[in-house]
């Protein structure tokens, strides 16, 4: 594993804490560490003789990276949002067993390791999918997503995961972050296709800006297999009792497969502010059949109910104490299908 040798921008303290931080993660130790500072960061070309520069941008910090190798990219915070990671067009993660890693206070909500547009960037057709992780055998860890533009576009995905088999932790997927993503049917946070991934005490959505619209948290677009969500926070701000969580159209039937499992999470509207009504259901019911089925344990909702079956497919099965207030549920007894 390469270690930070030469300082650069760098204090020794914050040297020795990095490095010591990233010892414990227990991954990558085949591969380099590519430090992201966007603050004192250096492009690409400026040190060439300097293997331990500070990168000032992702795609100069991801282009080092050389896919199988576990190479880490660090994202390096200063506390506040001037390090934020700025990348105003759509970004491509491809490279298997490539890491992305905030050097950050662990919390949940806003990490100040960050990625986001510049606060002036206009939108456009081509970053619709703001982010996108189509590489697997990946570990994202500690890191925001901003999608919110200064001028939102309709469409705007924060985050498409089309590979398999990646670990996402302690991230904050935002999106419907600006008005006209958060007033648009086909928006969401996190778009789904790949399978056998684990999101681990992350938090999908925001609650800053209002939705308007039967729209999605979470979208499942396509043989999404086998897919895990522990301890994680789904969250929303709507004028729009018809607004969803979680979401299989009915154009993709099939975008949820196999089983996708929620253990101890959240599914959260915020109730008490201006405009806001309560919520009808966590997902919406589809006429037809689909390959797999939601399962909630131990989870909770602030909405009316989990969803409705029309079909008695039961798709969603909840067990557990946390069902939205009550407790002792058995499997099987709240369940519904999911698409609009």
């Amino acid at each position: 594993m390469k270690r930070i040798q030469h300082l650069g921008a760098f204090t020794a303290d914050s040297r020795d804490a990095i490095n010591a931080n990233f010892a414990g993660l227990g991954i990558g130790n085949a591969g380099r560490i590519m430090y992201l500072e966007p603050v004192a960061g250096l492009d690409a070309s400026a040190e060439p003789d300097n293997p331990d520069k500070p990168y000032r941008t992702l795609a100069a910090a991801y282009a080092a990276c050389v896919a199988g190798k576990n190479d880490v990219v660090r994202l390096v915070s200063n506390g506040a949002s001037t390090s934020t990671a700025r990348v105003d067009t759509a970004f491509t993660w491809a490279k298997n067993a490539t890491h992305l890693i905030g050097d950050t206070a662990p919390v949940r909500y806003g990490q100040r390791a960050r990625i986001a547009p510049t606060t002036t960037t206009v939108g456009a057709a081509g970053n619709k999918d703001y982010m996108t992780v189509s590489a697997s055998g990946c570990v994202f860890q500690n890191v925001q997503i901003w999608a919110g533009f200064a001028t939102g576009i309709a469409a705007t995905i924060a985050l498409a995961v089309s590979g398999s088999r990646n670990l996402f932790k302690r991230m904050q997927v935002a999106g419907h972050a600006d008005a006209a993503s958060a007033q648009d049917t086909a928006s969401a946070s996190l778009a789904l296709s790949g399978s056998e991934n684990l999101f681990e005490q992350c938090v999908f959505g925001t609650d800053t800006v209002l939705r308007t619209v039967l729209n999605s948290t979470v979208l499942f677009s396509g043989g999404a297999a086998r897919n895990h969500f522990d301890d994680c926070t789904f969250a929303m701000w709507t004028s729009a009792t018809t607004a969803l969580h979680l979401q299989v159209r009915a154009a993709n039937p099939n975008g949820a497969d196999r089983e996708t499992v929620f253990n101890k999470c959240r599914f959260l509207n915020a109730l008490n502010i201006t405009s806001a009504v309560t919520l009808a259901a966590v997902c919406k019911s589809i006429a037809s059949g689909i390959n797999g089925y939601f399962l909630m344990q131990d989870c909770v909702r602030v909405a009316t109910d989990w969803g409705t079956d029309s079909t008695s497919l039961a798709l969603i099965q909840v067990c557990g104490p946390g069902t939205g207030g009550t407790a002792g549920d058995d499997v099987g007894r709240a369940t519904a299908a999911v698409a609009s």
